[in-house]
């Protein structure tokens, strides 16, 4: 089943004036997970074999190394709700944008990276304002219920549905 280990974070723009950056940089904001012994200030999301990224400047995701894995999905920036989570049944882990799903991040997770603490973490290099929700004031963009009742309807479906005779 999906855990409740499921972020949601929404970019907003400041209320004071923004910083205008230097043109040879780029603000990023990036959401995951890592683990407790994550370097919260040298660090962002995925930069670490104990951390995982999505960054919004590029749309990569990000493990082990300071180097993207792959594009994944869009960028994203300022109005927009990203969300992260693990797939504990499927043994992945997922990000959504905007409450759609992007699909598996990252496969086929080892059972011990499944058995280890992840915590939501958000890397900052950026001027915007974040506001973080894990689901306890208001809800997830993203339909989480509407994922684990598929999950179970197809677990079901797998149980009941007879294999034909050879």
């Amino acid at each position: 089943a999906v855990t409740n280990d499921a972020t949601g974070l929404r970019l907003r723009t400041p209320n004071t004036p923004p910083v205008i950056p230097n043109s040879n940089t780029s603000e990023c904001v990036a959401i995951g997970l890592a683990s407790h012994d994550f370097s919260l200030h040298t660090r962002m999301p995925g930069w670490g074999s104990n951390s995982f990224g999505y960054h919004g400047d590029d749309g990569g995701i990000f493990h082990a190394s300071g180097s993207m894995v792959q594009q994944y999905g869009p960028t994203y920036g300022v109005g927009d709700v990203v969300g992260c989570g693990i797939d504990f049944l499927e043994g992945h882990l997922f990000y959504t944008l905007n409450g759609a799903y992007l699909g598996a991040a990252f496969s086929n997770l080892s059972p011990a990276v499944l058995q280890h603490d992840w915590y939501p973490v958000v890397g900052l290099d950026s001027n915007c304002l974040v506001q973080c929700t894990f689901g306890c004031d208001q809800p997830f963009r993203f339909d989480l219920s509407s994922m684990i009742q598929e999950q179970q309807e197809r677990r079901v479906e797998g149980v009941m549905t007879p294999v034909p005779p050879q």
